[in-house]
């Protein structure tokens, strides 16, 4: 049985399976990795939260924060990919208030077909946020799993009991 990084092959492959699925699903977490004594823009703060997919634009998909009852009072989100029709000063993926305008809170000048990860810079004129990470929910969840693991000395709860065969 081939291994990948500790897991039998076919299971690192159904992981990655269902981290693509994440992605096609449509399902973001636009999270924090902020410390105590770190400090967000309120432009971060305001794009926090899950978000699904809804429509497109320029060729690649929209999504728009789910409300929930703590974001009470805070205003709608959408996250959205530009193309360079406008200028490479415009491309990228967008946090907005509406699809191509309005008020914008966070960019990244990335072209990838699905939001970045990393380099979201709010305001949209200031530095990459370090601390702010946009991430498909299922490998959000999955990086979760092993980070508990690896806090607790452990391995994650996930990998099967070998049968004692080669």
């Amino acid at each position: 049985q081939a291994w990948l990084g500790g897991y039998p092959f076919a299971l690192g492959s159904a992981w990655l399976a269902r981290s693509a699925m994440a992605a096609v699903k449509g399902t973001f977490i636009v999270s924090s990795t902020a410390g105590q004594f770190d400090v967000l823009p309120a432009s971060a703060h305001a794009i926090l939260g899950d978000y699904v997919e809804e429509g497109s634009n320029h060729g690649k998909r929209v999504y728009r924060r789910k409300p929930n009852a703590g974001q009470k009072g805070l205003p709608e989100v959408v996250l959205f990919f530009w193309d360079l029709r406008d200028g490479k000063d415009l491309a990228g993926w967008w946090f907005g208030d509406k699809v191509g305008g309005g008020q914008v809170w966070a960019r990244n000048p990335s072209m990838s077909s699905t939001p970045p990860e990393k380099g979201w810079k709010c305001p949209v004129d200031g530095p990459p946020q370090e601390h702010v990470v946009c991430a498909p929910k299922e490998a959000k969840a999955k990086a979760d799993d092993f980070v508990s693991a690896a806090e607790s000395g452990g391995r994650p709860n996930k990998r099967p009991q070998s049968g004692g065969g080669a």
